[in-house]
């Protein structure tokens, strides 16, 4: 049986190709390729999948299919603030709130595990809006290794809230990666 990782690199450029023919977005392709191994990643690989290449063509139409009605969905309808209302308070409560908050440093400590460099492509792609080749250009690497990095810090930060982040950063865990930089 094939890791995540062996399936994502005998199977990327194919769904990133395939997913930026129906969707004309080079960004939402991406997304969308990162979404499909983190699931594939989450149910760990694609066990007792006799064609594993249709399996992952069939995750990718499904995600591009509900990405599709999401879009449609909001164009459909205007969002109506239901605050407005008076119908609902969208604070969220205590438990909800602290629970956003460890999940949050439990994806913070795994990536804070992860090489240097894997973590300043995690900075700049997801947390300042970089493209992939805008990251490989100003690191002089290719795209093809922005895409692999960020495709092992996905994978940890998925083990992590799967697992518990024990069993991705250890005891000794360095410190939490920084939301924004220090100026």
């Amino acid at each position: 049986m094939d890791s995540v990782a062996d399936i994502y690199e005998l199977h990327h450029e194919e769904l990133f190709t395939f997913l930026l023919r129906r969707l004309r977005d080079r960004g939402a392709a991406a997304d969308l390729v990162q979404e499909l191994f983190v699931r594939l990643a989450e149910r760990g690989g694609a066990p007792g999948v006799a064609n594993r290449r249709a399996y992952l063509y069939r995750m990718a139409a499904n995600l591009a299919t509900d990405r599709e009605r999401q879009l449609a969905r909001r164009g459909r309808f205007e969002p109506v603030e239901a605050a407005h209302f008076g119908l609902c308070d969208d604070t969220p409560n205590a438990e909800d709130a602290l629970l956003a908050r460890e999940r949050l440093r439990c994806v913070q400590r795994a990536i804070a595990a992860q090489p240097p460099l894997t973590q300043e492509i995690v900075r700049m792609v997801r947390l300042e809006g970089k493209s992939y080749r805008r990251a490989a250009d100003i690191l002089g690497i290719s795209e093809s290794s922005v895409q692999k990095h960020l495709a092992r810090a996905v994978k940890a930060a998925a083990a992590a809230l799967r697992y518990g982040e024990d069993s991705i950063t250890g005891p000794n865990a360095p410190n939490v990666l920084p939301l924004r930089k220090e100026n």
